[in-house]
């Protein structure tokens, strides 16, 4: 996947590689799920406390 269709996914290519290495019994869908909704919040935040920052796809 192409990083900026990921970036829109709120995940990026290391997030995919740390999900690719969890455990059998550990959903990495649902773990790529709850990453992406962190990172999300974490860029609104970023915005509201630093309004002047660029947040790119490397700001996760």
């Amino acid at each position: 996947m192409d990083d900026h269709i990921l970036a829109d996914m709120g995940i990026t290519r290391n997030d995919i590689v740390d999900a690719s290495r969890l455990p059998v019994d550990v959903n990495a869908s649902l773990e790529l799920e709850k990453t992406a909704r962190a990172n999300k919040t974490y860029r609104k935040l970023l915005l509201r406390y630093y309004p002047e920052t660029e947040v790119g796809t490397s700001c996760y």
